[in-house]
């Protein structure tokens, strides 16, 4: 991100006000433009991109994907995505709507407002559609959600290949597929499917999408009903290490080419939905150190912000990138403890020795003052924090377009 970066943050840090809650997330809406701009060239031309919103469903971060090309619309998993989703702008039929557990009345706002798609994850969910949509006169285009016995070998986050909430079991799935499809009211176009996040190999990544249309093809054959939509999931990673790997988009989408032209789908849509791709490098969460301790030999950068704020790191057990941005703020005191080329722990100030920005992380040098700046913190930051918990306030959101700061 740069010197422009840079200068944002030194600016709010600046402001009025900061001190009585210096922690705040920053965003590079260009930086967000930019990748969608790069899929919509890397992908083929049958790829619909919708935005998986629960990677950041920040308003004004929605405005700026529902302006841009490369997105043709958002993917929600509750109602309270789709009120913002639709605050945003986007259209009941640009939005997709997933996830295990919808209730009833989730159903029926999605069947009644008319949306793209409604992917079903169990016959509960399909009977309920069913008849919601036999209710309101609507006919509802909708997907059948697989849990596929194929699993991502790199993947940081599986979520199929074993027992789960999520989808119908590939085993039953030929079955319960033409069950679904012949239920009245519902359209039935295909398959969603989602097997793991945080994949940065493109060769992986091919092998699939064809593992998918694969599936795809054998419940088309095995249940007399034809499939025009297929919804890979999301899956792309960012690289929280720091080392600067990302996804070869160009080898991504010639090889997805490739595969949907060898099983017959280069006439039919193909749906990602990525959010953590889009929005993650883009972000930064970035807190005051408030206080420096040594204890038991090894020193602590005490931060205003936690897990109240960024979750994601204590969660996961994974360190973002992390750096020191110098303030050359006045000492509290002669002689206070600073860091010098150290490794150190960077904690958050609640009462839990589990809340922690950072473990065991390299520190060239630090100052009570310094602003701790975390990487990779566009998407699961603030909606996954937990912002309740000994009621500090909350991250507030700032948004970058060009070299304008907009306060959200």
């Amino acid at each position: 991100m740069g010197n422009r970066i840079d200068n944002a943050i030194k600016s709010i840090a600046g402001r009025g006000g900061f001190q009585e809650n210096p922690s705040f997330y920053i965003y590079d809406l260009d930086g967000i433009s930019a990748t969608l701009g790069n899929l919509k060239g890397a992908l083929p031309e049958n790829v619909s991109l919708y935005y998986a919103m629960k990677a950041n469903p920040a308003g004004r971060i929605l405005e700026e994907i529902r302006g841009n090309a490369g997105a043709k619309g958002v993917e929600i998993a509750s109602f309270g995505e789709y009120e913002k989703a639709i605050s945003a702008g986007f259209s009941p039929e640009q939005i997709i709507f997933t996830g295990p557990g919808k209730t009833p009345f989730e159903i029926g706002v999605a069947v009644n407002g008319g949306i793209r798609l409604l992917n079903i994850e169990s016959m509960t969910e399909a009977v309920r559609a069913s008849r919601a949509s036999l209710a309101s006169g609507r006919t509802t285009r909708a997907l059948v959600r697989i849990n596929p016995r194929y699993t991502h070998k790199s993947a940081h986050t599986h979520m199929a290949g074993e027992s789960s909430k999520l989808g119908i079991d590939e085993d039953a799935s030929i079955e319960q597929y033409a069950r679904i499809a012949g239920l009245p009211g519902l359209d039935v176009e295909g398959i969603h499917v989602f097997s793991g996040s945080g994949v940065l190999e493109a060769d992986e990544l091919i092998r699939y999408f064809g593992s998918v249309l694969d599936l795809a093809n054998r419940i088309e054959k095995g249940s007399g009903q034809g499939i025009r939509t297929v919804d890979f999931g999301g899956g792309f990673g960012i690289d929280y290490s720091g080392e600067g790997r990302e996804v070869d988009l160009r080898r991504v989408g010639a090889g997805l080419e490739r595969v949907s032209a060898e099983r017959g789908f280069s006439g039919k849509e193909l749906v990602l939905e990525l959010g953590r791709y889009v929005v993650g490098p883009h972000g930064l969460y970035v807190s005051e150190i408030v206080d420096i301790k040594e204890s038991g030999g090894k020193k602590h950068a005490i931060a205003a912000g936690g897990i109240n704020h960024q979750r994601r790191p204590c969660a996961v057990e994974r360190n973002h990138p992390i750096r020191i941005m110098g303030m050359n703020r006045p000492e509290v005191y002669p002689g206070q403890p600073s860091i010098e080329n150290e490794r150190i722990d960077v904690d958050g100030p609640l009462c839990l020795t589990d809340d922690i920005l950072g473990m065991d992380v390299y520190c060239q040098g630090a100052r009570i003052g310094d602003l701790v700046v975390v990487g990779m913190s566009g998407a699961y930051g603030k909606s996954m924090a937990a912002e309740g918990f000994l009621s500090h306030p909350p991250a507030q959101e700032y948004f970058l377009s060009g070299e304008r700061v907009i306060k959200g």
